[in-house]
């Protein structure tokens, strides 16, 4: 299927948002420009006084001058954002992402996991749906609630987290940032091997196990504060099953463990947006379908099928009161749909092919993505 590309001049200082109703690619280069390639010639570009805003309806890779303020309005899709050595803000993004290589980073709202490595400032982050795991985080980490797992190795300041499943810390440097960690599971940290810090440890499993090089302890407490040479370091730990303080050297393998998902993540996404492409362009060629990961039951089939009729009575309904004829929607066959779950069935199939076709216009595009998406 042939690619749309194109580039435009991008200014030095200026902000770049961007909207998606797909998948979302976002690298940095250090060209002065914005490139853009896309399945389908239409996208959205104004320059307003903010800075340049981008909108998108299809899956997206994007190059941008790695010294952009990058602003992520929306993602309906998976995203990552790599090699961006400014500013990133995410405000809602319904897949998973990933984030290498930035400086300061706010994220608003993940509705699924999400991965970090090598954040040079600030890490805030607001909601996470899945898991969070990283790697190399060096300035302060924030984190107001995960409803999964944490999993961060290389942090090298302090961090504030609360989560839902366990907590698994690896600090690299004996920063003498406070750090309070909230778990309605387990905790386990590595420190450094010199510990220098005042400890408040509360748990309702009972149990807190401490090693410090050959000293280990097992405090029986629900609450205990323990002090650690002249305890510079504040330390605020609250979990409702068991907490492991381990003091002593990090395997540099059982650091980069944690991240070897990374570039499978982004694999897995190549072959959604392959088998996407192919379901709209209608392609029956060998080597798709079961091959490509996509193979569902009947009873899957089935589900999809009833999810997709009832989207597009959604569709044609809001067509219909923009004046258009929504006849062909009517007759969408199981055959066009089957072997395709999520958003690679036929609501969002439609809606793309009729901006191909010019039937619509990209703000109504729009429009019927966020109503379905809601």
């Amino acid at each position: 299927m042939k690619k749309f590309q194109q580039s435009m001049p991008f200014r030095p200082g200026d902000r770049l948002f961007i909207k998606a109703h797909a998948t979302l690619d976002v690298e940095g280069w250090d060209k002065p420009e914005v490139w853009i390639e896309t399945d389908l010639n239409v996208q959205r570009i104004q320059h307003e006084s903010d800075g340049l805003h981008l909108l998108f309806v299809d899956d997206a890779m994007i190059k941008v001058p790695c010294q952009a303020l990058l602003v992520i309005e929306k993602a309906s899709g998976n995203g990552r954002v790599r090699n961006v050595t400014s500013d990133v803000e995410i405000h809602s993004l319904d897949g998973n992402l990933a984030v290498q290589q930035a400086n300061r980073v706010k994220i608003d709202r993940v509705n699924g996991s999400c991965l970090v490595q090598d954040i040079a400032g600030r890490l805030e982050i607001h909601s996470v749906g899945g898991n969070l795991k990283g790697k190399d985080c060096y300035g302060m980490v924030q984190v107001d609630r995960v409803n999964g797992g944490v999993e961060l190795a290389g942090l090298h300041t302090g961090a504030d987290i609360r989560a839902m499943g366990d907590i698994h810390i690896d600090f690299l440097s004996e920063s003498y940032e406070p750090v309070k960690l909230r778990s309605s599971a387990g905790i386990s940290i590595n420190l450094p091997f010199e510990l220098d810090a005042e400890m408040r440890v509360k748990t309702d499993a009972h149990l807190t196990e401490l090693t410090i090089g050959d000293r280990r302890e097992k405090i029986l407490h629900r609450k205990h504060v323990l002090l650690v040479g002249d305890g510079k370091r504040k330390f605020e730990l609250d979990a409702g099953g068991k907490i492991q303080i381990v003091a002593g050297k990090i395997e540099d393998k059982e650091i980069l463990k944690l991240f070897e998902e990374l570039e499978s993540l982004w694999n897995e996404l190549g072959k959604e947006n392959k088998a996407r492409r192919e379901a709209r362009s209608g392609s029956n060629e060998p080597g798709t379908g079961a091959d490509e990961g996509i193979d569902l039951s009947k009873e899957e089939m089935q589900a999809a099928e009833e999810r997709v009729q009832n989207a597009l009575k959604q569709v044609e309904s809001r067509l219909q009161s923009m004046g258009y004829d929504t006849s062909p929607i009517s007759h969408v066959t199981q055959s066009e749909n089957s072997g395709h779950s999520g958003d690679l069935t036929g609501e969002r199939m439609i809606i793309m092919r009729l901006v191909g076709e010019k039937k619509i216009s990209l703000e109504e595009a729009d429009k019927l993505l966020e109503a379905l998406e809601r």
